[in-house]
């Protein structure tokens, strides 16, 4: 899959660098919902301090991201996390090695830039996404972790993933060529049965 906006991942993955300084370390973003950030941050709490990551929690736009802070510190003062809102969040997912959320879209979109992902929910909740075997869904931290130990996060996605990342994304997007408004009204017009195409035709004959 061939998209412009991956000929800027260089240059996103550099900016975010330059802002949280993330230098030879891997990024792990955790991308919250509007009211999923508790649940997400239950299950990661068993996550250990590791030199060789850097943990950035995004924020939803609609979020009060002081609520997540204090949510935090008040039951896991041990995770160190970085709290980023300058940041947009594909510019932070293109910059990553994991992505985690919950039932968003986030997963899918990671699998757009090449970047693995996995979702957190609580069990029992009702889920809004087929299971994809290319993003696994936890719901407790123990499994997190035994599947994140064995990865190997020194080397890239093997073709095999890529792959079938690509094939998730255009499943879900179909294309993203900018070109989707004229596709779209390509099929209004194309559909006679429509309400505005019949009109169009009352017009032709009268005339």
């Amino acid at each position: 899959m061939d998209f412009s906006i991956l000929e800027k991942k260089e240059d996103y993955i550099q900016k975010v660098t330059d802002v949280i300084g993330s230098h030879n370390k891997n990024i792990l973003l955790v991308a919250p919902s509007i009211s999923d950030y508790k649940e997400i941050l239950n299950i990661f709490s068993d996550w250990k301090v590791n030199s060789r990551w850097d943990v950035v929690l995004c924020p939803h736009p609609a979020t009060n991201v002081n609520a997540i802070k204090l949510y935090q510190q008040n039951y896991y003062p041990h995770l160190k996390i970085i709290y980023e809102t300058s940041l947009r969040t594909f510019e932070l997912i293109s910059a990553s090695s994991l992505v985690i959320c919950g039932y968003s879209t986030t997963a899918v979109e990671a699998c757009f830039f090449g970047v693995r992902s996995v979702r957190f929910v609580n069990l029992g909740t009702f889920p809004i996404f087929d299971y994809e075997e290319i993003i696994p869904v936890f719901h407790d931290g123990k499994s997190f972790k035994k599947w994140f130990d064995e990865q190997s996060w020194d080397i890239n996605i093997s073709d095999t993933e890529k792959l079938a990342m690509d094939k998730l994304v255009e499943r879900y997007f179909y294309k993203i060529d900018g070109k989707s408004a004229n596709r779209m009204w390509d099929f209004l017009n194309s559909a006679p049965d429509l309400p505005h195409n019949k009109k169009l035709d009352n017009l032709s004959s009268a005339s």
